[in-house]
């Protein structure tokens, strides 16, 4: 078969389109793209608490966050348990 056949983590053996990459590459940039804005967000958030005293303290039940949730995640403004709850 000399046909391009589709990604492996395709469930297809039949060949992809180009604009169906196209379109599934667009999809990812957005979705980086908004991944990314909220990240910023988040830092920017971490930095206003830094600024106004609140940091290191969870933002919902005001316990304060572990040191080694920090270290893995600086810009944390959630505990785990409340975080666990907001995703919940």
């Amino acid at each position: 078969m000399t046909d391009k056949t589709a990604a492996s983590e395709e469930l297809s053996h039949l060949p992809t389109h180009s604009a169906d990459r196209d379109s599934e590459g667009l999809d990812r940039d957005i979705a980086l793209e908004a991944n990314r804005e909220e990240i910023l967000d988040s830092i920017q958030d971490a930095l206003a608490r830094i600024d106004n005293g609140t940091y290191g303290f969870c933002v919902d039940c005001g316990c304060e966050i572990p040191k080694a949730r920090l270290e893995a995640l600086p810009f944390a403004a959630r505990c785990v348990t409340c975080e666990e709850r907001k995703k919940g």
